[in-house]
């Protein structure tokens, strides 16, 4: 099951688009992780560049926000290995579970 926040604002993106998920109301205990369809990463709407910085970055927004919960926007155009690339680093940062962010299918095809 994919479970979606509903959030405002933030990276703009192409998520991809599902049948069956949940939504959740954004309520602030989300570290948001961006994916553009180029490969772009932000977290918490500020840009990172390479694993490394994924990591440590999303490292320091644990340890501010210890209660937050990981949760990946992927644009629909970005390649599987920039998404995947960012769920290891998401999993090195100490989470053991991530989110992944979609649209509603019948929500766009209405």
């Amino acid at each position: 099951m994919v479970v979606t926040p509903i959030i405002a604002g933030g990276i703009p993106l192409e998520l991809p688009r599902t049948l069956n998920h949940d939504r959740k109301p954004d309520d602030g205990k989300d570290i948001i992780i961006s994916v553009t369809r180029d490969k772009r990463v932000f977290i918490a709407g500020k840009p990172v560049n390479g694993s490394k910085e994924i990591v440590s970055s999303i490292e320091q927004e644990r340890r501010q926000h210890p209660e937050k919960t990981a949760f990946i926007k992927g644009d629909a155009r970005a390649s599987y290995a920039a998404v995947r690339e960012v769920m290891e680093a998401v999993s090195r940062a100490g989470f053991p579970d991530v989110m992944l962010g979609t649209d509603d299918a019948k929500e766009k095809t209405q």
